[in-house]
């Protein structure tokens, strides 16, 4: 959430396979491209996606999909439980997903940013234009780069 935005209904609902590790670098996939997870984090993600931790609901399967196993058997954390978690190390969810979404938008343009993440197209575009981010001309400015051939 604080690094890609992301809200705490798709953030419960990942899973290990959305996980890569390799290498000593861990991958995370959100929408159609892969995205790298910096450490210190990357460490904690890569732990979560291999670690095997004992399920203690009664009924419960052995062995889950989920990289944030709730107490249902078979079931995910749920988006309020972790919420609940957050905020009690001090985390506001909404403004603290609000603040990295912004960063994003003022950093990447849209279709980047919808596509890594898994967002809309518009909803990218309109934190686009919340932080008056311009990639209207950001085409032109690449192929002009030095170094590039426009053929």
């Amino acid at each position: 959430m604080l690094l890609y935005g992301q809200q705490l209904s798709r953030i419960v609902g990942l899973t290990r396979d959305q996980v890569e590790v390799s290498a000593g670098s861990t991958r995370l996939h959100l929408g159609t491209t892969p995205l790298d997870v910096p450490p210190p984090l990357g460490g904690l993600v890569s732990r979560l996606a291999t670690a095997r931790r004992p399920y203690g609901g009664v009924g419960s399967p052995a062995v889950t999909p989920w990289l944030f196993p709730g107490l249902g058997p078979g079931l995910p954390l749920t988006a309020y439980q972790l919420g609940q978690r957050l905020r009690r190390l001090g985390i506001e969810p909404a403004p603290a997903r609000r603040s990295a979404l912004a960063h994003l938008a003022a950093r990447l343009p849209a279709a980047m940013v919808a596509q890594a993440l898994g967002l809309a197209p518009g909803t990218a575009v309109r934190w686009a234009g919340t932080v008056g981010a311009d990639w209207g001309t950001y085409a032109a400015q690449f192929a002009r780069a030095p170094g590039r051939s426009v053929d």
